[in-house]
C-alpha cells in the first residue's frame, strides 16, 4: 500500500495540468501526454456529493485505449475508452461515482467536511479526450414523484431511495415507450456499485425490461437501496430471437433509452387485513346461503318427492305384500327380475312387447354379457333398442359403491404423493429467487405483487382460497344429499332405492370435491413462483376435474359399465405426462405422437359411449359387433346410426376435437398445457349440455335447485372467462415481454384480474358440479326400467 502511494506521488509530478482545482460543469478537452504521462484533474467535493463523469475520445482504440482512474476516499474506479459491450465499441462513457459520505474524522482532511476527487487520464500514445464532471442534484428519489431519465449501454445510471418507517414496502416502477432491452437492479447502499453489463446481476435483485419493470421492496429486508439502470446493446436478454452479433468489432454510437422512474407506496400489512377479511367473509356468506338454500328448498323437495313416491307406490303396489314381493334388497338391486314386468322392443316391428322376467346368470356387466354369455341371454341385450337404467345397474350395490369410492381414496393418495413434493419444490424455488436476486425466474404480475410472509406475490396465492373452501362445501352438499335420500327411504318404509330412480353412488362426487380443493393448493403452489416449468402443477388437477366430471355424468345412468379408478387415473397420468413433454418438446414429432394418442383415446371413448360397453375397443370386439350387425340388422340399416341422439352428439364432439387437434399440429402453440386443458373443459361442457337436452327430450324435468345452479354457473363462467382472457402475465414468452402485460390491481389495491379469475372460476366450478348433485332427483319415484339411458 505504501509503495502504491509513492508511485502515485511520483507520477503526479509529471502531470500536464497544474494541480489547480477543476470546476464542475466545465468541459476539458486535451490530448494525453507521450510515454503514458498522466493528465490529472482535481475536484473539491463535500459530504454527500454525487459526481457523474463523462469521457469521450474519437481516436482511442482497443489497442491504444484511453484509461481514466478516479481516486475516491476508499476505492479506486477505472474506466476504459472505448468500452466494449457484447462486441460493440462505445467512444463515449458516462459513470456515476459512489456518493461521498463521512465514515470517520480522517475521511475529510480539509475544513468544512470537504475532500477531493482525483481524475487521472493517460494512454500509451497521444489520444484526444473530452472530460467533464457534474454534481448530481436529485440523486435521492422521492415517493410518488416521477422522474424522466435516459441511459445507454455505456452510460448507466443509479439513484438512491430511503424507505420511510411509515411504510412496510414500496414498488420501484419503470415505464418506457421504446423496446430497447434494459436491466433494472435494486442493490444495497454500498460501494462499489455494480452498474456494468457484466456485473449488474452480481448483487441485489434485478429484472430485464422492454417497456415495463416493477420490483417490490420490503423495508424489513432493505430499508434503503440503489436503483441501477443498465441498457443492453442487443435484445439477447429480453428476446428469444436476439440480434445477430457482428463477426468483427463494430463501432456504434450509444442508443439512448428513455424511461420514467416512480417509487410507489404499497399497502401496509395492516391494510392487507381488509381484503383478506372481506374475501373470507364472502365465502362464509356463500356457506351461509348454501345452507339456507338447502334447508329451505331441501325441505320442499323432500316433501314433494315423498308425496310423489307415496302416490307411485299406491298405484304400482295394490298391497304392501305385493310390493315387498317385487322390490328386492340392495343385494339384488337393479336386476331385471326385480319387477314383475320387463318391457323390451322388437327391433323389427318397433313395438313394445311384454317379456317374462329374465335371469342373467354368471354375468356382472353388460360388457361381460356380450363376451361370454349364452346366445339366448345375449339376444335380450341386442334386441333391446332402448336401454334402460335397470339393465345397466345389475351389479351388487356394495361392490359398485366400493368401486366408486376407490376414486376418492385413489385421488387422496395421488394428492399426497404429488402435492407434498410440489409444495416443497416451489418453496425452495422461492428461496432460490431471493438468494440469486433473479426476478426473471418467476412470472409475476409485478405491478400488483403484494409481498407478505416472505412471498413475492401473496395476493395471487391467497386468491385460491375459493377452490379449497368451495371444494369442501361441495363435499358437504353431497353428504347432505345422501343423508336426505336415505332419510326419505326410511320414511317411505320401502326400499325404493333398489328399484326406483338412478343408483346413488357418490364416490365420484367426493373425488371431484377433493380435486377442486387440490386445484386450490396446486394453483397456490404454482403462483409461489409461476413459470413454464411449474405450470403443470396448476393444470394437473384441472385435467383431473374435467375427466372426473365426465365420468360422473356417465356414471349416473351407467354404473356397471363405467371405467374403474385405476384405469381412469392411468389415462389421466398419460395426459399429464404429455403436458409435461409439451413444455420441452414443442416440435412436430411430438405433436404427431400427441395427435395419434389423442385420436386413439377419443375413438375408444366414442365406441364405449355409443355401444354402452357392449364391446371393447379390440380386434375381437370389432369383429363380433360387425357379425352381430349383419345378422340382426337389415342391409339398408347397416350404415345408418341406430342411436341417432348419441350419434349426433359424438359426431359434433369428435368434429370439434379433431379440428382443434389439427389446429394444434399446424400452429404448435407454445403454451401446450393450456392447449390441452381446452378439450377437457369443452368436452365436459358439451356432455353436460347433451345430458340436459336428452333429459328434456325424454320429458324429464330437473329439480329447481339444479336449474338455479345451472343459470348461476353459466353467468359466472361468462364473467370469469372475461378476466381469464385479460391475463396480466404470460410465461410462454420471455420475462421482459411478459411484464409488458402486467396490470395494476383492480380490487382493494390487492387483487388483479387473475385473482378475480380465481374467485369467479372457483365459484363457476362449484356451481357446475352442484348441478350434478341433484340433477336426477326428479326420477326418485320413477322405475329404473322406465328411465332411459343416453
Amino acid at each position: 500500500m505504501i509503495y502504491s502511494w509513492i508511485i502515485l506521488v511520483l507520477l503526479a509530478v509529471k502531470c500536464v495540468f497544474s494541480l489547480e482545482w477543476a470546476q464542475f460543469g466545465q468541459n476539458y478537452s486535451d490530448v494525453t501526454g507521450e510515454n503514458g504521462d498522466l493528465s490529472i484533474l482535481r475536484y473539491r467535493i463535500h459530504e454527500y456529493d454525487v459526481v457523474r463523469v463523462t469521457i469521450m475520445s474519437k481516436n482511442a482504440t482497443r489497442k491504444f485505449p484511453l484509461l481514466a482512474v478516479f481516486r475516491e476516499q476508499n476505492s479506486v474506479v477505472s474506466v476504459e475508452v472505448p468500452v466494449t459491450v457484447s462486441n460493440y465499441h462505445y467512444q463515449t462513457v458516462s459513470r456515476t461515482l459512489c456518493p461521498y459520505f463521512k465514515r470517520s474524522d480522517l475521511d475529510f482532511p480539509f475544513s468544512g467536511n470537504s475532500s477531493f476527487l482525483s481524475v487521472e487520464l493517460n494512454s500509451f500514445r497521444p489520444v484526444d479526450f473530452q472530460f467533464s464532471a457534474q454534481l448530481v442534484k436529485d440523486f435521492k428519489l422521492s415517493l410518488k414523484k416521477t422522474r424522466s431519465l435516459s441511459a445507454s449501454a455505456a452510460e448507466p445510471l443509479f439513484f438512491q431511495y430511503d424507505i420511510p418507517e411509515s411504510l412496510d414496502s414500496v414498488m420501484v416502477r419503470v415505464d418506457s415507450s421504446d423496446f430497447l432491452c434494459m436491466i433494472v437492479s435494486v442493490q444495497p447502499v454500498e460501494c462499489p456499485v455494480f452498474d456494468l453489463g457484466n456485473n449488474v446481476i452480481s448483487t441485489g435483485t434485478h429484472q430485464t425490461m422492454t417497456t415495463s419493470a416493477s420490483i417490490p421492496i420490503e423495508r424489513r429486508i432493505r430499508d434503503k437501496f440503489y436503483v441501477v439502470f443498465v441498457v443492453q446493446p442487443t435484445d439477447k436478454s429480453c428476446s428469444e430471437m436476439s440480434t445477430i452479433m457482428p463477426s468483427g468489432k463494430k463501432r456504434i454510437s450509444g442508443v439512448m433509452k428513455n424511461f420514467t422512474l416512480t417509487i410507489e407506496p404499497l399497502p401496509t400489512q395492516d391494510e392487507y387485513v381488509l381484503p383478506i377479511v372481506l374475501t373470507l367473509a364472502f365465502f362464509l356468506a356463500v356457506y351461509f346461503f348454501a345452507v339456507l338454500f338447502v334447508c329451505l328448498l331441501g325441505n320442499y323437495e323432500r316433501y314433494q318427492t315423498t308425496r310423489i313416491s307415496r302416490e307411485a307406490i299406491s298405484i304400482l303396489a295394490p298391497s304392501d305384500s305385493s310390493l315387498e314381493g317385487r322390490v328386492q334388497l340392495r343385494e339384488n338391486y337393479g336386476t331385471i327380475s326385480m319387477v314383475d314386468e320387463y318391457r323390451t322392443v322388437d327391433s323389427d316391428e318397433g313395438r313394445f312387447v311384454e317379456a317374462q322376467p329374465v335371469r342373467i346368470s354368471n354375468c356382472e356387466t353388460v360388457s361381460q354379457i356380450s363376451d361370454g354369455c349364452s346366445d339366448d341371454e345375449t339376444s335380450v341385450q341386442f334386441l333391446t333398442n332402448v336401454i334402460n337404467v335397470a339393465l345397466l345397474s345389475q351389479n351388487d350395490y356394495r361392490k359398485t359403491d366400493i368401486k366408486y369410492r376407490r376414486y376418492m381414496w385413489s385421488l387422496l393418495t395421488i394428492a399426497m404423493f404429488y402435492g407434498l413434493p410440489v409444495v416443497q419444490l416451489v418453496l425452495t424455488w422461492q428461496k432460490t429467487v431471493r438468494l440469486s436476486g433473479d426476478l426473471d425466474l418467476c412470472y409475476y404480475n409485478y405491478k400488483c405483487a403484494r409481498p407478505l410472509f416472505g412471498l413475492f406475490s401473496f395476493n395471487s396465492i391467497f386468491s385460491n382460497i375459493g377452490y379449497i373452501l368451495l371444494g369442501a362445501l361441495l363435499i358437504i352438499l353431497v353428504k347432505e344429499q345422501q343423508y336426505r335420500y336415505d332419510t326419505q327411504m326410511i320414511l317411505l318404509r320401502a326400499r325404493l332405492d333398489t328399484a326406483y330412480g338412478v343408483p346413488q353412488h357418490n364416490g365420484l362426487m367426493y373425488a371431484i370435491g377433493i380435486a377442486i380443493m387440490m386445484e386450490g393448493v396446486m394453483s397456490a403452489s404454482y403462483h409461489i413462483c409461476p413459470s413454464s416449468s411449474n405450470y403443470q402443477f396448476d393444470t394437473a388437477f384441472m385435467y383431473i376435474i374435467g375427466a372426473l366430471g365426465m365420468l360422473r355424468i356417465y356414471q349416473i345412468r351407467h354404473p356397471d359399465v363405467n371405467a374403474s379408478a385405476h384405469v381412469s387415473f392411468a389415462v389421466m397420468a398419460i395426459f399429464i405426462f404429455l403436458a409435461m413433454c409439451g413444455v420441452y418438446l414443442n416440435d412436430l414429432p411430438f405433436w404427431i405422437v400427441f395427435a395419434v394418442t389423442y385420436f386413439l383415446v377419443m375413438l375408444n371413448v366414442s365406441i364405449q359411449f355409443y355401444y354402452k360397453g357392449r364391446w371393447k375397443f379390440s380386434p375381437r370386439g370389432i369383429c363380433t359387433e360387425l357379425k352381430r350387425s349383419c345378422k340382426h340388422l337389415k342391409c339398408y340399416n347397416f350404415i345408418l346410426p341406430k342411436h341417432k341422439g348419441r350419434f349426433v352428439f359424438l359426431f359434433l364432439a369428435n368434429a370439434i376435437n379433431i379440428t382443434y387437434i389439427v389446429f394444434g399440429v399446424l400452429k404448435r402453440p407454445k403454451d401446450f398445457p393450456s392447449f390441452l386443458l381446452f378439450p377437457f373443459t369443452v368436452n365436459l361442457f358439451l356432455y353436460m349440455i347433451y345430458y340436459m337436452l336428452m333429459k328434456y327430450l325424454h320429458k324429464e324435468r330437473p329439480v329447481i335447485r339444479s336449474v338455479f345452479f345451472m343459470i348461476l354457473s353459466f353467468l359466472c363462467w361468462i364473467a370469469s372467462t372475461y378476466f381469464f382472457l385479460h391475463a396480466a402475465n404470460d410465461w410462454s414468452v420471455t420475462p421482459a415481454y411478459s411484464r409488458e402485460k402486467n396490470q395494476d390491481c383492480i380490487l382493494f389495491r390487492f387483487y388483479d384480474t387473475h385473482d378475480i379469475w380465481h374467485f369467479l372460476s372457483s365459484i363457476s366450478v362449484f356451481l357446475s358440479f352442484a348441478v350434478l348433485i341433484n340433477i336426477d332427483d326428479d326420477l326418485m319415484s320413477k322405475r329404473r326400467d322406465e328411465i332411459a339411458v343416453f
